[in-house]
């Protein structure tokens, strides 16, 4: 991605995490998602998105990728000019995350992958975008390997009609396979939608449907739910639906034996998928063996 002369290190010093921690004090998605996160020497303090951008900016000028980030956000939403209906500014926003990479910030990969791919902040540049993609997945950032994958398996606005390479189809398998095993159930609906739109399989679908309802997903049960729909006409039965649909949050974990599935329990050989990984693998060298593997991707 970068050269190694054009990297540099984070500052992470007291001053410059002393500023952005006055942005986040002042930040009103901060202030009503986690007001706790907030140090106590700064709370109470009034919502004010012009004066968090102000700190983000001087933290962000001083190298501090928190800042970078938070202010990347303002910048793609057109907040903190005292008015929040300013135009948004995808160029800047890619700047800082550009900026972000360069000291090894892995969220500043996985963002300058999609700009670059979907060219929002400038011209499209997909075999970059990838790259970076990949970078950001090495370096385990969840964000970076659901854009990865959404790529690889043409979901989403990577869908159309190409047909997805089956090398890269396995990679991204064998990289949401690692990301439900560390416990981000929205691996297993990214599987779920493959199985639903880009190589239809029932079994396929309804497994890995199952897999993110267990760990508590509402899209896993939405996904059960339209299956038994007998609108849908998939798997019609609507006392089943009707179950799925009566579970609460709290119940999702257990949704195998508060509703039975009609055809009896479905297990991942049942459903023709390979056993589920034991554990986490090594990401990077995955990565580092598979572009040994197939030099032309």
């Amino acid at each position: 991605m970068f050269k190694s002369s054009d990297l540099i290190a984070p500052n992470d010093s007291p001053e410059a995490e002393a500023i952005y921690q006055r942005g986040r004090a002042h930040d009103i998605n901060i202030l009503s998602d986690a007001p706790d996160s907030i140090p106590t020497n700064l709370r109470g303090m009034k919502p004010d998105r012009a004066k968090a951008r102000t700190y983000y900016a001087e933290a962000a000028e001083m190298g501090h990728v928190n800042a970078m980030n938070n202010l990347a956000v303002y910048e793609q939403n057109g907040w903190g000019f005292g008015s929040d209906h300013f135009p948004v500014n995808h160029k800047a926003a890619f700047r800082l995350n550009m900026e972000m990479a360069r000291r090894g910030e892995a969220t500043g990969y996985a963002v300058m992958g999609a700009y670059l791919i979907n060219g929002m902040a400038g011209p499209r540049d997909p075999a970059k975008g990838e790259a970076c993609l990949i970078e950001a997945a090495a370096r385990g950032n969840v964000q970076g390997t659901l854009l990865l994958a959404e790529l690889d398996l043409k979901l989403g606005g990577a869908g159309g009609t190409a047909k997805p390479d089956p090398r890269k189809v396995e990679r991204s398998m064998t990289l949401l396979e690692d990301l439900g095993v560390r416990g981000e159930s929205e691996a297993y609906e990214m599987l779920t939608a493959y199985y639903t739109h880009r190589a239809p399989d029932i079994l396929k679908r309804e497994r890995y449907a199952l897999e993110a309802a267990v760990m508590g997903n509402g899209g896993g049960i939405i996904d059960l739910t339209t299956i038994y729909n007998p609108e849908q006409n998939i798997r019609p039965d609507d006392n089943h639906r009707l179950c799925l649909r009566s579970l609460t949050p709290a119940q999702y974990p257990d949704v195998e034996r508060l509703c039975p599935r009609p055809d009896g329990p479905l297990s991942r050989a049942d459903a023709g998928l390979p056993p589920k990984p034991k554990a986490p693998m090594d990401v990077r060298a995955y990565l580092d063996g598979f572009r040994l593997r197939h030099p032309d991707l």
